[in-house]
């Protein structure tokens, strides 16, 4: 083994080298730090942070050993991760560091994905543990939090690898865990946890910083050391607060959004391709969306002013049946004096298989919103013909009640996005524009057409064109259709208007990161 301590910095290009750096100042409180690189990132690329990260420590009279362990092809991997670890304790060790002093971790990117399980094995070992551009890992999350070493995890604001969203989500997760803080680094984007040039994955899918590289690493070193402080006994955190403290408006915005749109990630994981699935019944699920009563309030309210108007919603297998073992769940209106109440049902998609595999590894790179909720609404002329005793045509639904409600959570988005992310959207991202919607004849058609989302021109620049299905029927659909009689086993199939809607989370999402990718940027490769 091969090794480059900070003495020997300046004197060219190393490869096959262990980076150590011992204190420029060893009259502190002695203590240790091992960060492990992200993927095809050297370990040379950290001398900046944890020189910052020493700095920032010595003001807070701590003298902290700093170490990188040298991987082939710059990638780090779990196999050997106890050994390259040792290995740096035991540089440590000839530079001076006593033993027993307490020994930390740090990890960037992938390498937090590996170094959190290992130093969980250490518990009261590992004196704690800063994520950088990574967070912990759902099943440490869900159901139940169960991660023992104190935490802290620094999300970039403009990450494009591991989302804000992502980090929110543990965020949320962590909210009342001490010992487990969550900050968002303004302006900071994935690569200024390290420096210099990025691999081709990152440069291909980060976001543009707009903080300079000399002024992130420094709130990475203030927060972070403040932490190391903190976990020895020599600070009361107050930095660390604070930034956890300036990062609610970010972290609350998402947060909002994932719950108004029922997430299976946040507050609804008991839903059709949730990690409580399973306590649905017969396709019926404890969760709901929020967000997809507003759908019917458009296609309604407007209709029956008189009357006062409630939508229920749950989650259920939108193509459930007896067939499958399944009920069969479908909107319906009741009426009592001036209350007028509509039964919706709702499923979400998220992402393709691929896609899929991707959210399921827990890497943070691909969306964590759902593509569509998909809904069954009851139509605007069974709310007018059954609901309050008119008689309309098929006409009344007519309309993009869809498309209109899609925008309104683009809208919502917007209005609840923080200002300077909303601010920076409008300038800088590509928006969402609404077409009509399309009508499918028939329930499968209409359960298998995904929310459509296509990169076009406008006015010169790249605009993502939403387009809804929906599957509307009069209510007469049956006769009108069929002309026989409907067996007694097969349910009306008049008076629906479905949609398939935008989460507002997925719109928060866009604006916040994928709508930031350069207007140059190829559209279709975002998965979305």
């Amino acid at each position: 083994m091969r090794l480059l301590t900070s003495g020997c910095m300046m004197t060219g290009v190393f490869a096959d080298i262990d980076l150590i750096l011992p204190p420029a100042n060893k009259s502190g409180k002695p203590a240790g730090l091992v960060l492990i690189s992200g993927a095809q990132i050297s370990n040379t690329a950290y001398n900046k942070t944890m020189v910052a990260l020493q700095e920032a420590a010595a003001q807070k009279g701590i003298s902290l050993y700093c170490g990188s362990p040298w991987y082939l092809g710059n990638t780090p991997q779990p196999v050997d991760l106890k050994q390259r670890v040792n290995n740096i304790h035991e540089e440590f060790t000839k530079a001076g560091l006593a033993d027993g002093a307490p020994q930390f971790y740090a990890a960037h990117s992938l390498g937090t994905v590996f170094l959190q399980d290992f130093v969980a094995s250490l518990g009261s070992e590992a004196a704690g543990q800063i994520l950088m551009g990574g967070f912990i890992l759902r099943k440490s999350l869900v159901p139940t939090f169960n991660y023992s070493v104190p935490t802290l995890t620094m999300g970039a604001e403009l990450d494009g690898l591991a989302r804000v969203t992502r980090i929110a989500e543990s965020a949320y997760h962590t909210k009342d865990e001490k010992n487990f803080p969550v900050v968002v680094l303004e302006g900071q984007n994935h690569m200024q946890f390290a420096s210099g040039d990025p691999p081709s994955n990152v440069r291909k899918h980060d976001l543009e910083a707009e903080v300079t590289e000399d002024a992130a690493h420094a709130k990475i070193a203030s927060v972070g050391a403040d932490f190391l402080a903190q976990r020895m006994g020599l600070s009361s955190g107050d930095v660390v607060a604070a930034e956890v403290s300036s990062s609610q408006d970010i972290l609350k915005a998402i947060a909002d959004a994932y719950e108004m749109e029922g997430s299976r990630r946040f507050n609804a994981p008991a839903q059709v391709g949730g990690p409580d699935e399973k306590s649905c019944v017969r396709g019926l699920c404890p969760t709901s969306s929020p967000w997809a009563p507003t759908a019917q309030q458009v296609i309604s309210q407007s209709a029956v002013p008189d009357y006062s108007l409630k939508v229920t919603n749950a989650y259920v297998d939108l193509g459930g049946s007896p067939v499958t073992g399944k009920d069969f769940h479908l909107p319906n209106v009741t009426t009592s004096g001036k209350d007028v109440t509509i039964t919706t049902y709702s499923g979400c998609y998220w992402n393709d298989k691929l896609d899929e595999i991707y959210d399921d590894l827990d890497t943070g790179f691909t969306f964590t919103s759902a593509q569509e909720i998909g809904t069954k609404l009851y139509s605007r002329q069974c709310t007018l013909n059954v609901g309050v005793g008119k008689n309309v045509s098929f006409s009344e639904d007519d309309p993009d009640f869809c498309a209109q409600t899609n925008q309104m959570a683009y809208d919502w988005a917007l209005k609840h996005a923080p200002g300077k992310s909303a601010s920076r959207f409008q300038s800088k991202g590509v928006p969402f524009v609404f077409g009509a919607d399309v009508q499918k004849a028939g329930g499968p058609l209409f359960l298998n057409a995904r929310l459509q989302f296509t990169e076009k021109q406008q006015d010169g620049k790249n605009v993502m064109e939403v387009v809804s299905f929906k599957q509307a029927t009069e209510q007469n659909y049956w006769e009108d259709h069929f002309h026989v009689p409907r067996p007694s086993s097969i349910p009306d199939p008049g008076c629906y208007h479905y949609c398939k809607l935008l989460s507002p989370a997925r719109a928060m999402e866009w604006m916040l990161v994928d709508g930031l990718r350069s207007q140059d940027f190829e559209l279709e490769s975002v998965l979305i």
